[in-house]
């Protein structure tokens, strides 16, 4: 269908840029409008990487948690239990994978009391994540109000 998600976001962007930019005179709200702008572009480039980076997140994180599973105390081993139990969300519901990752990083960080080379897979995961992230602001943020 058209407009897609990437050419409404830009749409907004040239309208931002040709007719709001223009009027503004004050130093502070043209840098605050281009960071906001350049946000919004980055949303028009990577929207679409959400999902899949998600997928393979939640993926990755219940994998740990089988692992830390091994080691956790009872009151652990019973929410990964429940967690793991949980059968999964439609494939296609962004939503629900994004709450599902809230659920599964937050797990994971309860659980970082483990043995050090399990510690270092979730270290390692952790860092591949940052990396992965596909929604990466762009522009500076303004600095103060003059």
């Amino acid at each position: 269908m058209r407009p897609n998600v990437s050419e409404q976001l830009e749409g907004m962007c040239r309208i931002l840029e040709t007719s709001v930019a223009p009027e503004l005179v004050n130093g502070y709200t043209q840098e605050t409008l281009r960071s906001l702008i350049a946000n919004v572009r980055m949303l028009s480039r990577a929207w679409h990487q959400l999902l899949p980076f998600l997928h393979w997140d939640n993926t990755s994180m219940l994998g740990l948690l089988r692992e830390v599973r091994a080691e956790a105390d009872a009151s652990l081993r019973e929410r990964i239990d429940a967690t793991l139990a949980q059968p999964p969300a439609d494939v296609a519901d962004a939503s629900a994978a994004d709450e599902r990752n809230d659920e599964l990083r937050a797990l994971l960080v309860d659980s970082l009391q483990c043995t050090p080379p399990l510690l270092a897979r979730i270290t390692t995961h952790l860092s591949e994540r940052a990396r992965r992230y596909p929604l990466r602001l762009t522009g500076a943020v303004p600095k103060h109000k003059r």
